[in-house]
């Protein structure tokens, strides 16, 4: 009786060193392991914890969320701090069908899909089909060289019609100060100067700068005053001896800006029209003025012939 609970007591030994050592992973690696069946995790709801130094690094929670560098995951991969990627590494992010997720998430602003489809990843030699989006130390630049001529390189659209007053499809801001937008309708409003043709723009007294002309049917410009002041009664005109002295010494008529002044500063053509106005009513107060003259002359030439 004593021999069988000896060797009893011996089995269980035995059976329980070999279950322990069945349950232990060695830190050297293991061998033998069956994948359908071996794991290292729990089986219960309870979250594997890693520690280096006893501090907590990464956690996987009940749902299969990792975590690093902090304690309660919401998505399958949370990361709070910096990822780093080698120079040999690429992210592929697939595009959703259930129109309901966002592909790339920037601090959970999910209003949309962001997809970046480029065939060509890096180098300085572009095929005519390659189409990319190069994030550069300076921003962001983006090309395209698709045969198609009804869309460029960046196309912004909206889903649906758009009727809020003041919605803007595209603005510029520096150090969140609005310097420009495209707004709905597709105005845009500009802060600073405009250069068309030419960088020439330091003039801050205009906004608009264009190389080589505009051409349009119609012009509108924004007049303050006007020249019909010429036609009050204490208006008074210069002597013709003195305008004619004038134009002889200047070789154009008095306020009226020369050539080299023209070539210099350009022509206001608001303030050219006025001028030109002005000058008009001048013109008719001297015809009418000789006219006068003369009705006076030839009454006494009447005068006298009848004598």
């Amino acid at each position: 009786m004593k021999k069988i609970k000896y060797l009893l007591t011996c089995s269980a030994f035995i059976f329980s060193s070999l279950l322990a050592v069945s349950q232990n992973w060695s830190l050297t690696g293991n061998s033998g392991t069956g994948y359908t069946t071996d794991f290292i995790g729990t089986t219960d709801s309870k979250p594997i914890r890693f520690r280096t130094n006893n501090i907590e690094r990464m956690i996987v929670d009940s749902l299969g969320n990792l975590g690093i560098g902090l304690s309660s995951p919401t998505e399958k991969l949370h990361v709070d701090g910096k990822i780093r990627f080698g120079s040999t590494s690429k992210v592929t992010v697939d595009a959703t069908t259930d129109g309901a997720n966002t592909n790339v998430s920037f601090n959970n602003a999910q209003y949309g899909s962001a997809f970046v489809n480029a065939s060509r990843f890096g180098g300085t030699t572009y095929s005519t089909t390659d189409q990319y989006i190069d994030l550069s130390n300076n921003g962001i630049r983006i090309k395209s060289y698709t045969a198609y001529s009804t869309e460029g390189a960046l196309d912004i659209n909206t889903a649906s019609d758009i009727t809020t007053a003041g919605w803007k499809l595209l603005t510029v801001k520096n150090q969140n100060v609005l310097k420009s937008y495209i707004d709905k309708d597709g105005g845009a409003w500009f802060n600073s100067s405009v250069g068309i043709g030419t960088t020439s723009t330091a003039d801050t007294n205009y906004r608009l700068f264009v190389f080589k002309g505009v051409r349009t049917r119609k012009v509108k410009v924004d007049q303050s005053t006007w020249a019909d002041y010429v036609f009050q009664s204490g208006y008074k005109l210069r002597p013709l001896q003195d305008l004619e002295k004038f134009i002889k010494e200047n070789n154009h008529l008095p306020e009226v800006p020369s050539t080299k002044e023209i070539e210099e500063n350009g022509l206001d053509l608001g303030d050219n029209q006025v001028l030109l106005l002005k000058k008009i009513e001048e013109l008719t107060l001297y015809v009418i003025e000789q006219n006068n003259k003369l009705m006076e002359l030839q009454k006494e030439v009447a005068t006298l012939k009848k004598q």
